[in-house]
């Protein structure tokens, strides 16, 4: 499948879109004035739906989708809000601290429980709350006190992510002086100990990398798929190529590791872009804005790359990769068959 769509935004610049994860194919734009618009992909219909609560110019936008839920978000700033396709009167404001902001995306994360929805979002640089979105309880209140101790944990969350059984989430920060960190959490656990039930995540018994929001995926219930690089975390090494490793969170272990060429190198020469897992293919897909993406299987082989798909973006739920022309306001549809 290649297509072509106009969005059709009538004098709208569009600033920032992405497919929903609802099964119709949808898109969820922001526009310049602060609108937001749901384009029907089918019908090349749109409706205004809602307007953002804070200045879209301010920082970058981010769109975070999950069934009829769509939070938006300044990546790296302190604004935010959730809307409901399914209730255009809905909205939550969220919002968060300042402190080293500029250097941490902004934390959301959806999950469902008992016919329920819940979010998980950064209030503070070092604090993760938990809201019931139906009935928009607050299920994490509590004191964090530097000088007692209470509840406070020297940590910088940025990015996180929900195991697919929602029993689980990591988040992939950072430590001072810095350094990336990645701690995992039992949300059982959280919601009665917070920060202090972390554990840590060790990936080499040597660490020392800057490498932070690092490419990582479920791969299971209990296993996640990280992007490591040796160039910085082996001391300067550079002989060796990058790798996935293979962590099993509940024995803190690697219980594998594969090569794989789906990221791009920083300055720092640490890995940065995404990472996706295909499990009806037993795939591996990397997607980076320098060298495209990569697909490779359990062992590392390659199966696919392009390193056209530097614009490209790609949708699990709809299993293809897409681009938003924001001059043009089209979006494109590809699917890849392997």
């Amino acid at each position: 499948m290649n297509e072509i769509i106009s969005l059709k935004i009538d004098n709208e610049e569009v600033l920032c879109a992405e497919l929903t994860s609802r099964e119709n194919l949808e898109v969820i734009a922001v526009c310049e004035s602060g609108n937001i618009v749901l384009f029907d992909c089918e019908t090349k219909k749109n409706k205004m739906f809602n307007k953002l609560s804070f200045n879209p110019y301010q920082l970058n936008l981010q769109i975070h989708c999950y069934q009829n839920y769509v939070a938006i978000v300044q990546k790296n700033g302190t604004c935010g809000m959730v809307i409901n396709l399914a209730d255009k009167d809905y909205q939550k404001i969220l919002k968060r601290g300042d402190y080293c902001a500029q250097v941490s995306i902004f934390p959301i994360a959806f999950y469902s429980k008992e016919n329920q929805t819940f979010l998980i979002h950064g209030t503070d640089w070092n604090r993760l709350d938990i809201t019931c979105l139906e009935s928009d309880e607050l299920l994490t209140n509590r004191t964090i006190d530097y000088d007692s101790d209470s509840n406070y944990l020297d940590y910088f969350h940025s990015s996180i992510t929900v195991s697919p059984d929602a029993i689980y989430f990591v988040s992939n920060g950072w430590i001072w002086h810095p350094c990336g960190q990645l701690t995992f959490y039992s949300i059982d656990d959280f919601l009665k100990k917070f920060e202090l039930s972390h554990q840590n995540i060790y990936l080499a018994d040597k660490f020392l990398s800057f490498d932070w929001d690092r490419p990582l995926c479920w791969i299971n219930k209990t296993t996640l798929a990280i992007g490591f690089s040796r160039n910085t975390e082996s001391y300067g090494e550079t002989k060796f190529p990058n790798e996935l490793l293979f962590v099993n969170i509940l024995k803190n272990k690697i219980v594998n590791r594969i090569e794989f060429d789906g990221f791009a190198i920083t300055d720092q020469g640490d890995v940065s872009g995404e990472l996706f897992y295909d499990s009806e293919k037993a795939q591996l897909i990397g997607l980076n804005n320098k060298t495209g993406v990569h697909i490779s299987d359990f062992q590392g082989n390659e199966v696919y790359k392009n390193s056209s798909f530097t614009s490209h973006k790609y949708s699990p739920k709809h299993k293809f990769f897409y681009k938003i022309g924001k001059k043009n306001q089209t979006v494109e549809f590809e699917k890849i068959l392997i």
